[in-house]
C-alpha cells in the first residue's frame, strides 16, 4: 500500500495509541478485585479447579459447564496460575473455600477479558489506520478501550465475551484481506470460547465468498472444519462425548450454546422486543408457551430473527463485501432483539463491530451512541454497581432509564438500523482521510 505524506501528523496521532492502551487498562484495574457479579466468578473458578484435580478431559463431567473447549482450557490454565499463590486451592473443602474468597484468583479470571479487550483495540486500530488515516484509529481505539459497557462485562463481571469477540474482528479482517485460511483459524478459536461466535458464520461465508470465490470459501470451511474436530477430538478419545453433547433433558452440556437452554425463558434480562411486549409474569414463564394460538414464543422469535437475518444476507450479497461489518452489526442487534432466551450480555460484540462499520459508514454514530446507552444502562440494572467509582451517580441516571424504557429505545434503535441500512448504499462513502501528495487524483478503495 504506498504511503501517502504528512508522516509526522501520523506519528503523533499513533503516539495517542501508546497512551490508549495503558489507559484502557488502568481503568479496569480498580475492578479486578471487586467480587464484581459473584456467582459467575465462582462458577469459573469452579469450572478451573475441577479440571486441575481431575484432569481437564474431565471437566465436562461436571454439570454445570456449558462453554467449549478453549474456554475450559483458560480457566484450566487460570486455576493453574492460582495455585501457585496458593497452594492449599481445590475443588472441595478448606480449599474450595480458600480459591472463592481468594481475591488474586478473582483478578486471575478477570484479566483474560480485559486483555482480550486490549487486543481488540489495538487490532481495530490497524485496521482503520490503513482504511481511514491515524486520527479515526485513535478515535477508534478509544470507542473500545474506554467503552463503559466493555470495561463493566470484562473488569466488573467477568465475562469473556470479549474474547470471541477478539477471534470474530480478527476473522473478519482477515477475510477481507483475502487470508483464508488465517480468518478461518481465528473464526473457529472465537466459536470455541463460546459458540455465539457463529451466530455471524454466514455473514462470515458470504464474505469469503464475495472476496475470495466460492472455492476459497470452501476451503475456508475445511480449515474451520478441521480445528473444531481437533479441538473436541481429545475430548472424545478419553470417552467424553456423552457428557460433551448430553441430551437436551440434562443440565449442562453444549447443547445450550453457552447459555442458551439454561433458564429458557422469553427473556433473560434482555431489554429487548420481548421484554415490552410481554408483562412481568410471562416474562418468568417459559418461552415454549404459546403466543398465538399453538404457535411458541421460542419459534416465534427463530421465525422472526431468521427473516431478518435473511433480509440482511441478500442486501449484503446486493452490495459487496464492502458492507460485511454493517451487515454483522444489523444481524447482532437482531440477535439481541428477537429470539428468546437472550441474556443482557449477549449484545456486547456488536460494539467492535459497530466501532469497524463506523469507519466506512459515519452515519450509524448516532445507532453506536445509542446502543451504548442503553447497554449499558441493561448492564447496570442487572449486574448492580457496587464497587464501581461514582456509583451512586448511576442511581439518578437509572431512574430516569427504566427497564422498560430501554426496552422501547432498543426497540426504535434496531428497527431505524434495519432502515438506515438499506439508505447506506445510495450514501456517498467514507473516503481515504490520510494525506495524499500534490496532485494525486482519484478515488482510493478501502482495504478489505
Amino acid at each position: 500500500m504506498p504511503r501517502f505524506g504528512n508522516s509526522d501528523l501520523a506519528s503523533r496521532y499513533d503516539w495517542l495509541l501508546v497512551v490508549l492502551v495503558p489507559l484502557g487498562a488502568l481503568v479496569r484495574m480498580p475492578l479486578l478485585e471487586q467480587p464484581g457479579f459473584a456467582g459467575d466468578i465462582i462458577i469459573f473458578k469452579h469450572w478451573g479447579l475441577f479440571a486441575v484435580e481431575h484432569g481437564l478431559f474431565r471437566v465436562y463431567e461436571l454439570p454445570s459447564i456449558n462453554y467449549p473447549p478453549l474456554s475450559a482450557l483458560l480457566y484450566w490454565c487460570i486455576a493453574q496460575l492460582a495455585r501457585l499463590s496458593n497452594h492449599s486451592f481445590g475443588f472441595q473443602g478448606a480449599g474450595l473455600a480458600a480459591a472463592l474468597d481468594s481475591v488474586t484468583y478473582t483478578v486471575l479470571v478477570k484479566g483474560a477479558a480485559c486483555i482480550a479487550d486490549l487486543f481488540i483495540g489495538v487490532l481495530v486500530y490497524r485496521w482503520a489506520r490503513q482504511s481511514a488515516g491515524s486520527r479515526w484509529a485513535v478515535a477508534a481505539a478509544a470507542a473500545i478501550l474506554l467503552h463503559p459497557a466493555l470495561i463493566y462485562v470484562s473488569a466488573w463481571w467477568g465475562q469473556i465475551d470479549s474474547l470471541f469477540s477478539l477471534g470474530q474482528i480478527a476473522a473478519f479482517l482477515a477475510a477481507g484481506r483475502g487470508q483464508v485460511r488465517r480468518s478461518a483459524v481465528f473464526y473457529a478459536l472465537g466459536g470455541l470460547v463460546k459458540v455465539q461466535a457463529f451466530i455471524l458464520l454466514p455473514v462470515f461465508a458470504v464474505l469469503q465468498w464475495q472476496r475470495s470465490g466460492l472455492r476459497r470459501m470452501l476451503h475456508s470451511g475445511e480449515v474451520l472444519a478441521s480445528v473444531l474436530v481437533l479441538a473436541f477430538l481429545p475430548f472424545l478419545l478419553v470417552g467424553q462425548g456423552e457428557h460433551l453433547f448430553r441430551s437436551s433433558g440434562q443440565a449442562g452440556g453444549l447443547q445450550q450454546l453457552g447459555s442458551f437452554g439454561s433458564v429458557a425463558r422469553p427473556t433473560n434480562n434482555a431489554y429487548n422486543i420481548w421484554w415490552l411486549a410481554l408483562d412481568p409474569e410471562e416474562r418468568r414463564q417459559s418461552d415454549l408457551q404459546p403466543l398465538w394460538d399453538s404457535l411458541p414464543r421460542r419459534a416465534v422469535g427463530l421465525v422472526a430473527f431468521a427473516a431478518a437475518y435473511l433480509l440482511v444476507l441478500i442486501w449484503m450479497w446486493r452490495w459487496g463485501p464492502r458492507y460485511w461489518a454493517a451487515a454483522a452489526v444489523a444481524i447482532y442487534a437482531s440477535f439481541f432483539m428477537l429470539p428468546t432466551q437472550i441474556h443482557e450480555r449477549h449484545l456486547l460484540p456488536f460494539f467492535p463491530l459497530m466501532v469497524v462499520a463506523l469507519i466506512r459508514h459515519r452515519h450509524l454514530i448516532p445507532w453506536f451512541v445509542g446502543w451504548s446507552i442503553t447497554f449499558t444502562a441493561n448492564l447496570l440494572h442487572v449486574g448492580g454497581w457496587t464497587g464501581l467509582p461514582w456509583g451512586e451517580c448511576f442511581t439518578g441516571v437509572l431512574g430516569i432509564l427504566t427497564p422498560e424504557r430501554i426496552a422501547g429505545i432498543n426497540v426504535v434503535l434496531w428497527a431505524t438500523l434495519l432502515v438506515m441500512l438499506w439508505w447506506l448504499p445510495a450514501s456517498r462513502p467514507v473516503q481515504q482521510s490520510v494525506a495524499r501528495p500534490a496532485g494525486w487524483a482519484g478515488r482510493g478503495q478501502s482495504p478489505g
